[in-house]
């Protein structure tokens, strides 16, 4: 994970504002009809997360989908945590943060020296307490 603490990206990311996204408009999209075996035996297809019409990484990112997203669910499982949801291609990762009662804060990043923090969500959690 790079380091965001120089004054461009505090700058820049001072100018990411956090979203609220419904429920309805939230989704980690899986595209089976991508499914690509190696010859190693990895298995990658589309796997990406959509927030409206926000999709990061991006609508066609490729990745390893027998991997990550088991990662992914072991981490949503400490949702009362910060925690780190990462891809493994690409210079790309998420932070989730519990927000209050009812919510998730889902930062997306680019690990490059000249992006960091790229969008920025709120979701509701489902099946919790609202106020």
């Amino acid at each position: 994970m790079g380091k965001y603490g120089d004054q461009d990206n505090r700058k820049r990311m001072a100018k990411v504002k956090t979203e609220t996204v419904r429920p309805s408009d939230f989704r980690i999209c899986f595209e089976p009809d991508t499914l690509l075996q190696t010859k190693g035996g990895a298995t990658t297809a589309f796997i990406y997360w959509r927030f409206g019409s926000f999709c990061f990484p991006g609508p066609k990112w490729s990745d390893f989908v027998a991997v990550i997203p088991a990662w992914w669910i072991e981490a949503l499982r400490k949702v009362d945590s910060t925690q780190t949801l990462r891809f493994m291609d690409g210079p790309y990762f998420m932070t989730t943060t519990r927000v209050g009662a009812a919510d998730l804060k889902i930062d997306c990043y680019e690990d490059r020296a000249d992006k960091g923090l790229v969008a920025s969500y709120r979701v509701p959690l489902e099946g919790a307490p609202t106020t």
